[in-house]
């Protein structure tokens, strides 16, 4: 351990060393093990350039040792030659933050969470740019020291923070990881800020009109989670703390990537089976969609996502007497709805008509809004919640080649938050509707009173057809 209260005299070829980092070593030694090597994290700080090539480090976590009045992060060195010892835990009095063999397991599955705070936003006037970013990394400090908090509050686990503010997270319990994402969401709003970052777009505060709801304040952190199986955890070269890879936590950065700031998104298609049995079971919709497109690279989902915005450009050259709405449950609201793309498209991306049947079903039975009862918290007698799911289709996200089923988080007094996320759905949403219109596309982003008229259209109303029409 280093103390600057630490002395040393010589006598003679020997060299005495006295202090309170003499006594602090003595009592540290206790808790290591016959062929272990531990050091203070300041050690480490100091020592990590000069230690030998391949020297493994891990993190044993920060600790409470009897005798010592400050809590210590321990790392554990180890040369390459005797890296596969294994020791068991830290024997102290308490263990404040866990360390890289206390981390959620590779034998199981886990959620893997990606949550970052925005980059710094320009200065409002009357106060430089360099000022207020002083104050701007203040509050994201106080977003971290929140994050941490939570973290020994839900059993969550940090792996890194690669950037300021910004953090992946493990969890051995989806439930908890979502009451994590809800409870920091809300509590973000109730950090002490300076007056002049309220007064910037970015972090003002918003209220519901109708009930006065507090709906944003300060800063505005995106989520994103997901669940699954990790492929390999390795300790991380310079914090020795465990962290992820593969498709899971690639999945989990995706998500947080079309996350808007405050929001929350996950995957809906094992909500069922992770949250509760009322919400619609995708999975197995997924796994077959998957076998209906093996082989194909899953090129056809990716046609469809580009021509999205083209349909878009249509519908705004095309129909500009009529505003155009986005509206992400447009479709839900009929059963009827028979086609969402037209035959041209159809047969430029190989799609027959029952896999694309069953791509226009999937991505209806992935909108859904619920109300879940309170989240039991892993390890203690709290509950969070209700705790309000909304599903949003299916979308297809960069670096993912199959459609993805997007669902929003938040509790209900933050319902009004509910925005859609940055990312392009997986099917247009041009709807033929019936034979009788069978040619003629309600092209989306479209209002629910648009399809409404549609409809009417097709069952004989001369009236409606033509404001169907844009007439």
């Amino acid at each position: 351990m280093q103390s600057p209260s630490s002395s040393f005299r010589r006598r003679g070829t020997s060299q005495t060393y006295t202090g309170l980092g003499m006594v602090d070593a003595l009592t540290l030694v206790e808790y290591v093990c016959a062929g272990q090597i531990v050091v203070t994290e300041a050690v480490w700080t100091f020592v990590q350039g000069r230690l030998p090539a391949l020297t493994q480090v891990i993190s044993l976590g920060t600790h409470q040792l009897r005798g010592l009045k400050e809590p210590q992060c321990l790392m554990e060195l180890s040369p390459s030659c005797i890296s596969g010892r294994t020791f068991p835990p830290v024997p102290s009095a308490h263990c404040l933050v866990p360390g890289y063999r206390q981390a959620p397991s590779l034998l199981n599955p886990l959620t893997i969470m990606f949550a970052k705070s925005p980059p710094c936003p320009a200065a409002p006037e009357g106060i430089t740019q360099e000022e207020f970013e002083n104050l701007y990394n203040q509050v994201v400090t106080a977003w971290c020291d929140l994050v941490r908090r939570l973290l020994i509050r839900f059993n969550g686990y940090e792996c890194k923070e690669p950037e300021r503010g910004k953090f992946t997270l493990a969890f051995a319990s989806y439930k908890s990881a979502m009451a994590f994402a809800v409870t920091a969401q809300e509590n973000l709003m109730h950090l002490d800020y300076p007056d002049v970052l309220l007064q910037i777009e970015e972090c003002r505060e918003e209220t519901d009109e109708e009930t006065g709801q507090l709906l944003y304040r300060g800063l505005r952190a995106s989520v994103g989670f997901c669940y699954g199986w990790a492929n390999f955890q390795k300790p991380l070269v310079n914090t020795g703390r465990a962290d992820y890879f593969g498709n899971l936590p690639n999945r989990a950065a995706r998500l947080m990537g079309v996350a808007l700031p405050g929001q929350i998104i996950t995957e809906g298609r094992q909500l069922h089976q992770l949250l509760h049995n009322s919400l619609p079971d995708l999975e197995p919709q997924y796994i077959n969609i998957l076998k209906k497109c093996d082989g194909r690279k899953h090129e056809s989902f990716i046609g469809l996502a580009r021509l999205t915005a083209g349909v878009q450009d249509a519908a705004s050259e095309g129909s500009s007497s009529r505003k155009v709405q986005d509206s992400p449950n447009s479709l839900t609201q009929f059963s009827d709805a028979k086609k969402v793309l037209a035959l041209d498209y159809m047969i430029q991306f190989d799609l027959d008509p029952e896999t694309l049947d069953y791509m226009i079903q999937f991505d209806l039975d992935s909108r859904f809004e619920k109300e879940v009862a309170v989240l039991p918290i892993e390890g203690n007698k709290e509950t969070v919640g209700p705790v309000r799911v909304r599903g949003m289709g299916a979308f297809v996200l960069k670096g993912i080649l199959e459609p993805v089923p997007l669902a929003e988080v938040s509790i209900p007094a933050l319902a009004k938050r509910s925005k859609n996320p940055k990312a392009v759905k997986c099917i247009p949403e041009m709807a033929f509707l019936s034979k009788d219109i069978a040619m003629q596309p309600v092209l989306a982003p479209c209002s629910h009173k648009d399809i409404e008229m549609a409809f009417l259209s097709s069952s004989g109303s001369a009236d409606n057809k033509n404001q169907a029409n844009g007439d």
